[in-house]
């Protein structure tokens, strides 16, 4: 009961600390650069975004789906899908209103769309300039491709199949988005939306082969997108060729969720074993440059983990050690990263008798049989005044 009590109080004073302070928490990885190390997470995050400069992606924090910055932190929580980052940090995500419906949101100008058809909208992304596109029903509820400067882009007639992915955008006013075939509706391709919502064909993958995910560099117009067949992922670039291959979405979603920096910089979503849960895989945040070891664009990188802080270098990492601050001279410490004293110091003396005998059986490392003989013991610190101190 001593060690759950301590969990609960102090675990939530450890997560305050590391989400207030520092550059990025992503699980109980801590990265300083987007470009220098691979940001885990647990598995219920996805989407990153890069600028170049900073890196965002979604992560589930509190019991919130919240948008996360490697250099500011939570932007924002309760939010729904992916994100996109412009090169002022403006980011654009999709949150439910108060009737339930996805809208488009933007971190600086606030709720972007008032959709109230409740397919809501989605799949935001921004340019340089601010422009903001997704997708979203119109009046007729076939979902259509809008922009905030140019109004509705695409003209689909009801029924037809829609867009299925995208829609991706760059400062020279190029959309580029998903949607099925015109003969076999498991077909999907890249098609680039035209004036007057003429659509042109950009690949023309058939059967197992789908493409999924565009992304558009906003400077360079760059177009990366994945194709996938059966479970297998290939991030491709329209001027590159092949950037990343061997992914699989059927399990991690390897190679899945690319996005392009101002740089040329390629983030993607990638699987490691071995993550901030014990015994349970994380996804990772890969780059495609990495300081010294990745200097080459385009040549994906096995980036080195960032190593979790242990502050007190007691060898219990900052985000799981419930006593922070253990004197750094080889002091044992317990699975909690707690000192002996650390541990009989927590225990609660205010409650007289039963605080006595708590403090006479409380077990250190849980190692004698019944908590006798404990590890702790009563001192009298005044007339009626007592503390809990190891034996």
């Amino acid at each position: 009961m001593l060690r759950k009590a301590m969990g609960r109080t102090l675990g939530v004073l450890v997560a305050a600390v590391v989400w207030l302070a520092g550059p990025v928490v992503a699980g109980a990885q801590v990265c300083e650069s987007a470009v220098q190390c691979v940001v885990l997470y647990p598995q219920d995050g996805f989407g990153p975004a890069t600028n170049g400069t900073e890196l965002v992606f979604n992560a589930a924090v509190g019991g919130l789906n919240s948008i996360v910055s490697n250099t500011r932190g939570i932007l924002a929580s309760g939010t729904n899908g992916q994100a996109d980052i412009n090169i002022h940090g403006e980011v654009v995500h999709v949150v439910q209103d108060a009737f339930g419906i996805q809208q488009v949101h933007s971190t600086i100008r606030g709720q972007i769309t008032n959709v109230t058809d409740p397919q809501g909208a989605i799949f935001p992304a921004i340019n340089s300039f601010g422009e903001i596109v997704y997708l979203a029903p119109d009046a007729l509820g076939q979902s259509q491709i809008y922009s905030t400067t140019r109004g509705q882009l695409t003209f689909l007639p009801v029924g037809d199949g829609g867009f299925e992915d995208g829609p991706a955008l760059d400062d020279f006013g190029r959309v580029v988005v998903v949607r099925g075939g015109p003969l076999l509706e498991s077909d999907r391709n890249l098609y680039e939306i035209g004036p007057g919502g003429v659509l042109t064909q950009l690949t023309f993958f058939t059967g197992t082969q789908i493409v999924r995910q565009p992304t558009l560099a906003a400077a360079t117009g760059e177009l990366v997108y994945i194709i996938v067949e059966d479970c297998d992922v290939t991030v491709v670039s329209e001027r590159d060729g092949v950037l990343f291959s061997g992914g699989n979405v059927c399990g991690p979603d390897r190679g899945s969720f690319p996005d392009l920096g101002a740089d040329g910089e390629l983030v993607f979503l990638d699987h490691v074993d071995g993550g901030a849960i014990p015994r349970q895989p994380a996804f990772a945040i890969r780059s495609t440059i990495g300081g010294g070891q990745c200097g080459v664009t385009g040549a994906v990188c096995e980036l080195p983990v960032c190593e979790a802080p242990d502050a007190d270098g007691d060898g219990e990492q900052d985000d799981t050690d419930l006593c922070p601050g253990t004197p750094n001279d080889g002091t044992p410490v317990d699975t909690a990263g707690c000192s002996v004293d650390q541990f009989c110091a927590a225990v609660d003396m205010s409650q007289g008798y039963h605080s006595a005998v708590r403090c006479r059986f409380a077990d250190w490392m849980n190692d004698t049989l019944f908590g006798w003989p404990g590890d702790c013991r009563v001192e009298r610190v005044g007339r009626r005044s007592f503390v809990c101190v190891a034996r």
